[in-house]
């Protein structure tokens, strides 16, 4: 009597509809990794480098071991340029309101685009006054 032929464990299949990602140059990873740690989307980030895709920006991310630290929903850092005096005139606007300069700079940016619109399209465009 014959034994029956021994069973082999199945092997893994590979994913027939596999994406090949992208390559990138060196530098471009570099940018794209330091851009999403300074907390920028996907779709701003494929922008700044010239990729259409935001999707690609993403994967390209998690196959180098990286996430997006943002979150829908998250604060979005904006870096803003100002004459020396309204720095210092900010910065003892905010010791004074016992708050950092960076919170103070929010409220005051969000006071004036979200609660006062009126005001600073006026200022913006004073012709243009509702």
């Amino acid at each position: 009597m014959k034994k029956p032929p021994a069973e082999r464990p199945p092997r893994a299949r590979k994913r027939a509809n596999r994406r090949r990602t992208a390559s990138y140059s060196v530098p471009m990873k570099v940018r794209m990794a330091y851009l999403a740690g300074m907390g920028r989307s996907g779709r701003q980030i494929a922008d700044e480098v010239g990729v259409e895709d935001p999707q690609r920006i993403r994967a390209a991310l998690r196959a180098m071991g990286l996430k997006l630290l943002r979150e829908p929903g998250a604060m979005e850092l904006i870096m803003v340029r100002v004459p020396r005096p309204v720095a210092v005139s900010a910065a003892e606007l905010a010791d004074r309101a016992e708050i950092t300069l960076e919170d103070f700079a929010a409220r005051v940016l969000a006071l004036m685009c979200l609660e006062e619109r009126v005001m600073l399209q006026n200022l913006m465009d004073p012709g243009q006054a509702e």
